[in-house]
Order: structure tokens, then C-alpha cells, then sequence
């Protein structure tokens, strides 16, 4: 089996999610764009604008309809895969974002950020929906499980937390 190396951004690629069918892989780079690629040929799908700096998080939805980007300006984006073009734009001016998850259907996204807070957002109303607080240092990656039943945040602090992001409860 031949390795692909896949080539297109301007500077460092800091962040990488398979879609839950493997099929196809999001990166994000500090050139401010993110990348959806077609893993067996290795070509760019897509190309993701719209965060100022650059792109420390990236993930698809598990349904794979949704791709969300979260940046070093705070952003976080959540784009249609189909088009291309931004579902929501949430929490502009807020802290550098370090890691988002979106859940199944794509309508509740995560970011973890330099706050030291995991923020979730409902999509669809394009709004702040919870305020995780918990962590002693920047909250560095969140992950949803795949029933969308928990939610995991990584802590600089050396701590994983399980939160149910139906209810924001510890």
C-alpha cells in the first residue's frame, strides 16, 4: 500500500480528523484554511476560508454533512461539506480556539479554548448554548462520543473531563 503525502497549504499543518467513514480527512494549517481531502486519491476537495489565523482545530460531523474549523481569532466556522459555504460563524473576538467536535447531526459544535472553558454552540441558532468550566489551563482538544452522550475535554493541566453536553453537568 503506497503512503500519499498531501500537499496544498502555505504553512504548518497543526490540525487533522478523519470523517466517520474514513473516506476523507480535514486538515487545518496556520496559512488560515482548512483542506477536506479525497483520502484514496489524495486530491483537495474542498478549500475552507474565512478564519484570520490560523486553524488549530478541525472536525466533521459523524453524519459527514458538517466540517467545523475553530482559529487562533477566536472563530469557530461550521461549513456545509456539500458547498463549501458557512452554516455559522460563532464566538467572533473570543479566545483563540485550540480543538471543536461536532456532534452526529452536526448541530451542536465544541471548542476548546485558551480560556480554560469549553464553550458549545448550537448551530442553528448560532448560539452559545453552555459554558463548561472546570479546567486549570487552556482546554486543548474536546471529542464527542459516538452516541453524543458525553463529551471529553483535554486540559493543559494534565486532565481529561467527561461532561454531558446535554445538561453542561461534570
Amino acid at each position: 500500500r503506497s503512503m500519499t503525502a498531501l500537499r496544498g497549504h502555505r504553512d504548518q499543518v497543526v490540525s487533522v480528523a478523519f470523517s466517520a467513514d474514513g473516506g476523507s480527512l480535514a486538515s487545518g494549517s496556520l496559512d488560515g484554511t482548512a483542506r477536506v481531502w479525497d483520502r484514496a486519491s489524495g486530491t483537495a476537495t474542498l478549500r475552507l476560508f474565512g478564519n484570520r489565523s490560523g486553524v488549530y482545530g478541525v472536525a466533521f460531523s459523524g453524519d459527514g454533512r458538517r466540517v467545523a474549523t475553530g482559529g487562533y481569532d477566536g472563530t469557530v466556522r461550521v461549513f456545509d461539506r456539500a458547498t463549501g459555504e458557512p452554516v455559522a460563524v460563532l464566538g467572533e473576538g473570543g479566545a483563540p480556539v485550540r480543538g471543536v467536535a461536532l456532534d452526529h447531526a452536526g448541530k451542536t459544535v465544541a471548542a476548546a479554548g485558551s480560556d480554560r472553558v469549553v464553550r458549545l454552540w448550537d448551530v442553528g441558532a448560532g448560539r452559545e448554548r453552555a459554558v463548561l468550566v472546570g479546567h486549570a489551563r487552556e482546554v486543548a482538544a474536546v471529542a464527542f462520543s459516538a452516541d453524543d452522550a458525553l463529551l471529553a475535554s483535554a486540559g493543559a493541566e494534565g486532565t481529561v473531563r467527561l461532561w454531558q453536553p446535554a445538561t453542561g453537568e461534570l
